[in-house]
């Protein structure tokens, strides 16, 4: 699989990194987020550019990356919410997603992280981004603008809140005694009446619109 082609297609924040933690590729969405240019950031320790903390503070980018030592395990990587620095030096918080692509004939493999902003900080960057495309007349592939939560339902609030936390779906089923069927019912509607395409996005946007 080219692995520079997948995260040049999506719209998303996304790089993608060696088994060594050495960057790879570094998409038009990834330095409208961050401001590093691929050309300043390719052949680097991703450690190094994106400077990760946890959610306390704690360095979690570093040389003995947490993700790398689940792969080479062959554990499966869960989505997680890590803060970034930008090269300006804001921080913001974002979910981040990996995705694990196996070298065809041989033993190495590339990580696709894909992450999306989850503060104000970070949605502010986008909306620069998306308003400096707008001004040229262009389309970056950004996210149409957010629908109103407003008329959410009480059980639709109380999935996003489950949202927010990271929940999976089996867990929102058990805690609220409801199906998975049912769970993904309300999720769908909650992306719907917010204009959203991903569960992360319709937490950002809950998140703005002070609803959680």
């Amino acid at each position: 699989m080219d692995t520079l082609r997948l995260v040049k297609s999506t719209g998303c924040a996304a790089f993608v990194a060696d088994e060594d933690g050495i960057i790879t590729g570094w998409n038009q969405a990834a330095e409208e987020l961050l401001g590093h240019q691929a050309g300043d950031v390719i052949g680097k320790s991703c450690a190094d550019i994106i400077c990760g903390t946890d959610v306390f503070g704690n360095r979690f980018c570093n040389e003995g990356c947490a993700i790398q030592s689940m792969v080479r395990n062959g554990e499966a990587v869960r989505n997680f919410q890590i803060d970034v620095r930008t090269t300006g030096g804001e921080t913001f918080r974002v979910g981040l997603c990996t995705l694990v692509i196996h070298t065809e004939g041989e033993n190495g493999y590339r990580l696709v992280h894909l992450f999306q902003p989850m503060d104000q900080v970070g949605l502010r960057a986008i909306a620069g981004s998306a308003g400096s495309a707008a001004a040229n007349g262009g389309d970056r592939g950004h996210p149409a603008a957010a629908g109103s939560g407003s008329n959410l339902t009480v059980r639709e609030r109380e999935v996003l809140s489950l949202l927010e936390a990271g929940i999976p779906t089996q867990g929102m089923a058990d805690s609220m005694k409801i199906s998975v069927t049912t769970v993904r019912n309300h999720i769908q509607g909650i992306l719907r009446k917010l204009g959203a395409h991903s569960r992360l996005e319709a937490v950002s946007s809950a998140r703005r619109q002070g609803l959680i």
